[in-house]
C-alpha cells in the first residue's frame, strides 16, 4: 500500500477549504439586487406582465419580494424573511419556499411548494 505525503493530504484540504470559500463569498455578494422572472420558451408571454424578486439583507437575515407587475400597476406582492445557508441558497422561515443561487450565471431558482402539494421552480435573472 503507497503511503500519501503529508503535504499532499495538507494541499487537498487547504484547496477544498479555499473552493467553498471562494463559492460562499461569490454567493454572498451576488445576493442583494433585483431580479426579473425567466419565462421557459414554450410558455405564452403576456404584454407588460413581470415578475421580480428582490433581496435586501437585514442584519443576518434577508427580506425576499416577490412582486408582480401588469403594466405598471402591482398586481401581488409577497414578502417574507430568510435564513442563508451554507449550502448557497435561502430558506424561508417558517415556510416553505427556498432559493437557490446560481453564482456563475447571476441567477436564482425559486421553489415553492404549492397549495396542491406540487413543487413550482421559477427561473430568476439578475437585473441590479
Amino acid at each position: 500500500m503507497k503511503r500519501t505525503n503529508v503535504f499532499q493530504d495538507i494541499y487537498a484540504v487547504v484547496k477544498v477549504a479555499l473552493h467553498f470559500g471562494w463559492q460562499h463569498h461569490a454567493a454572498l455578494t451576488m445576493l442583494p439586487g433585483v431580479y426579473n422572472r425567466q419565462l421557459p420558451q414554450e410558455a405564452l408571454r403576456v404584454a407588460g406582465v413581470e415578475t421580480t424578486l428582490s433581496i435586501q439583507s437585514v442584519g443576518s437575515l434577508y427580506r425576499v419580494t416577490k412582486t408582480e407587475y401588469a403594466g405598471d400597476q402591482v398586481t401581488d406582492e409577497q414578502n417574507w424573511l430568510a435564513i442563508y445557508s451554507r449550502g448557497g441558497h435561502l430558506m424561508e422561515i417558517g415556510g416553505w419556499r427556498c432559493c437557490f443561487m446560481e453564482t456563475v450565471s447571476q441567477s436564482i431558482y425559486l421553489e415553492t411548494l404549492t397549495d396542491e402539494g406540487t413543487i413550482a421552480v421559477e427561473l430568476f435573472i439578475k437585473t441590479l
